[in-house]
């Protein structure tokens, strides 16, 4: 996780999580289950986003029609934030039905302005954007190095680490003006280690993680 309150326009806190198919609270506190530990250079690193900070925020949530990304659009939601979903299919109208706090934006991130498109329309819809949570993300078919075919490296890079990089680039400068902000990019078990995926999957975790941690 990224953040910045109250800090220097380029400063960040880092902070990975492994992908889990439930997002949990405990006690007053938001958080991923089985978070992996900040590295001991970056002493003020955090894993942890205080649960009262998140009632009025405005929070990006890509992927957010199914799995984690909508039990994360879930959580933000019941915690009274101003959720704005981003995914490639339907909406989820269940969530749209029972939250009147959430707007659904969809789009395929991965063509050209789309990222930017949407995130211009949560700022213009809300005036701020306080929270990104990338959690839009594809699988591979357990490739090698020697048997990927370049569709599926192609497709599987865009999604997973192309597309969320966009994402917070678009989104910080409005975090720096407002000198506060939260990113979490959603990684994997395959972005702290090998043989845990195909080599198109693994290598986009690692881009995740690696660069903060």
């Amino acid at each position: 996780m990224l953040r910045l309150k109250d800090e220097a326009p380029n400063s960040v806190r880092s902070a990975t999580s492994r992908e889990v198919p439930k997002i949990a609270s405990s006690k007053g506190t938001f958080e991923v289950p089985h978070t992996v530990a900040p590295r001991r250079s970056h002493p003020s690193a955090t894993p942890i986003m205080s649960i009262s900070s998140v009632q009025n925020k405005v929070v990006i949530v890509t992927g957010c029609s199914s799995g984690i990304g909508l039990a994360t659009a879930r959580l933000f939601l019941e915690r009274q934030a101003l959720v704005f979903g981003v995914d490639v299919g339907a909406i989820p109208q269940k969530l749209a039905d029972e939250h009147q706090t959430f707007t659904f934006h969809q789009t395929n991130l991965t063509e050209s302005r789309a990222v930017d498109e949407a995130v211009s329309r949560c700022h213009q819809q809300h005036g701020r954007i306080d929270v990104l949570v990338n959690c839009a993300g594809v699988s591979d078919g357990w490739s090698s190095a020697d048997t990927i075919h370049e569709d599926e490296w192609e497709r599987v890079m865009s999604i997973n680490l192309t597309v969320p990089i966009r994402l917070m680039k678009a989104v910080l400068p409005f975090m720096k003006e407002q000198k506060s902000g939260a990113i979490v990019n959603v990684a994997s078990k395959a972005g702290v280690s090998g043989a845990s995926a195909g080599i198109a999957y693994t290598a986009s975790k690692h881009g995740l993680v690696r660069p903060f941690s």
